[in-house]
This record gives C-alpha cells, structure tokens and sequence, in this order.
C-alpha cells in the first residue's frame, strides 16, 4: 500500500512538474522578434501585355520586418519588401515607335498571419498568409517618363524555415510572393537575420 502511494504522488509530482516546464516554454517562446532579409527577387509580367517585348525578370531584393509570436505555433508580423534591377523592354508607341529598356521596381508592405511547425529545439518551418499593399515603379527610358502603379492590394503568402543560432538569434530562409500591379506578379527569395526580444 505504503509503495502504490508513493508511486502515485511520485506520477502527481512529475505531471506537476511537466505542466509547469511545458508553460514555461511556451511563455519564452512568446513575444516580439525584427529582422531583415537579403535576396533575389523574380517579376513576372502579365504576357498578355502587347507593349513588352521581352521580360529580364530577376533583381536584387531586401526586406525587414516585426512581429509578435503568440505560442509555439502561431504569430503575427508585419514589414516591407522592396526589390530593384528589373527591366523590360517595351514599345515607346509613338508615331516612330522604338523598343527601350524601362527600369521597373516592385515594393509592399505586408501583414501575414505565421503558422509555426517545429521540427526540433533549433528548427522550425512555417507558412504565411496575409495581405499587401504594394506598387510597381516605372523608371525613365528614353521616350518614356516615370511612373508609379498606384496602390495594389493583394493576398500575400510565403514559405520559409529558420534555424536557432541563440535562445535569441536565428538565420531565417523565406519565399514569399505578392502581387504589386494588376499585370506584375512577385516571387521573393530572402536569407536573413531574426532576433527575438
């Protein structure tokens, strides 16, 4: 009798124990984290387009971010994405048409609902999904003036995974795509840096 009672407080205390360490993790898990990203970006111009001749889709591209994690395995973030040295040649439709090289720019700024999937202590996955609010910014050619798109709103989604250098600094992998006018779609491929707070 005297070692089934043992036993039973012996299990009463280790589920005690595994309670609070589990609430504890999961309180150090939550919290706010910023960061920023370096990468390249692809520009994906509606073909449709009869004016564009040919598409050098591929630029340079930063981000940088903020955002809250609730849990374990949900958090909220938001930021802004800019990419550059895109081009395209396109048809000036003058009376003596010319084809020139106009310089395009997509940027956004973002908020995204995170799903986390924790795969061990160090590394997770997880996927976005959310809203943009972006545009496309039209260089100057010759025969062509710069322009702006205007505002573009739009779903915003991602895929990406991060690995834990520190309790509180990681190296993040992200895919992400928006799209910045009603005939260019995004794709973005940052690596970055994360710090938890």
């Amino acid at each position: 009798m005297k070692k089934l009672t043992v036993f039973t407080l012996s299990s009463i205390a280790l589920c005690s124990l595994n309670t609070t360490a589990s609430a504890a993790t999961a309180e150090n898990e939550s919290g706010w984290y910023a960061g920023a990203g370096i990468g390249t970006a692809v520009g994906l111009t509606d073909k449709a387009l009869t004016s564009v001749k040919k598409d050098e889709d591929y630029g340079t591209g930063a981000k940088i971010y903020y955002g809250y994690r609730l849990n374990r395995h949900f958090a909220v973030e938001s930021g802004y994405l800019k990419s550059r040295n895109h081009k395209r040649l396109v048809s000036t439709g003058q009376a003596n048409p010319a084809e020139v090289w106009q310089p395009y720019s997509p940027s956004a700024f973002y908020g995204t609902a995170v799903v986390i999937l924790p795969v061990t202590e160090s590394f997770g996955l997880h996927t976005k999904l959310g809203v943009s609010m972006a545009k496309e910014n039209l260089g100057s050619a010759a025969g062509l003036a710069a322009t702006s798109s205007g505002s573009k709103t739009s779903v915003f989604f991602g895929i990406g995974g991060e690995y834990k250098l520190t309790s509180n600094l990681a190296v993040v992998v992200d895919y992400e795509g928006y799209k910045a006018s009603q005939n260019l779609t995004v794709g973005t491929f940052n690596v970055g840096g994360k710090f938890s707070f």
